[in-house]
């Protein structure tokens, strides 16, 4: 029987989208960062980034949030949950850090609820490259 929490991988960290006129699609950094920044501020986001480990069946996700008081939900109106992930399929999704509940340990806060009932933690995402491009809704 497959292990439940191998099932499912919450991977989360905090980069600041650099907006540069020269970068497309925009990419992400973690601060602090030297680049050549566009006349717009710097935000910083949570990316999250939920992976279906699962050998054998596909999963449904049908919540996400911050476990804070309040909660936070993650809604994407453009990709509403539910939203099916096949064997081996991510999907990533941002929100700024401005918008979550102040709180300690932030990153390994996030839930994911699937169909199925189960409900599972995030943690911090450790292997993420000092720059990269901001994954689109359906990667």
């Amino acid at each position: 029987m497959e292990s439940i929490e191998r099932s499912l991988s919450v991977l989360v960290h905090r980069a600041i989208v650099l907006e540069l006129s020269n970068a497309s699609p925009p990419v992400t950094g973690a601060p602090p960062m030297t680049y050549e920044p566009d006349d717009e501020p710097e935000i910083e986001y949570f990316f999250i980034k939920v992976t279906n480990l699962s050998p054998q069946r596909e999963v449904w996700v049908t919540h996400i949030w911050f476990e804070t008081e309040p909660k936070k939900h993650l809604l994407d109106p453009r990709h509403p949950f539910p939203r099916r992930l096949g064997l081996d399929q991510m999907f990533e999704m941002s929100i700024p850090v401005s918008e979550v509940p102040a709180g300690v340990d932030l990153e390994r806060r996030v839930r994911v609820a699937l169909s199925s009932g189960d409900i599972f933690n995030s943690r911090l995402n450790e292997n993420v490259p000092p720059v990269g491009f901001v994954a689109e809704p359906d990667s």
